[in-house]
């Protein structure tokens, strides 16, 4: 196998690995994506918030409250956001 055919057969994680400059783009491409899924989830929590009135964020708390109190005595704390039909 001559030196052509094998530069043509090497995969593309050796080519990547094999020079600095691939090396920093690719490091820089995963940073971004990574930077980007962070801003979409605080987006998306902010957004959940925004719809439940305010309630999501401090549902959590709520529900660790009512741990203590007798079954018969709960109430959802989720009854403000989402009343029941009646």
């Amino acid at each position: 196998m001559s030196t052509r055919e094998r530069r043509r057969r090497m995969s593309l994680s050796d080519i990547s690995c094999g020079t600095p400059s691939a090396t920093r783009c690719t490091r820089s491409a995963t940073g971004a994506a990574s930077c980007l899924c962070l801003v979409n989830i605080v987006l998306q929590l902010l957004m959940m918030d925004s719809f439940f009135g305010g309630e999501f964020f401090s549902y959590g708390v709520k529900v660790l409250g009512y741990s203590e109190v007798p079954q018969e005595q709960r109430m959802d704390p989720m009854i403000y956001v989402f009343p029941p039909r009646h």
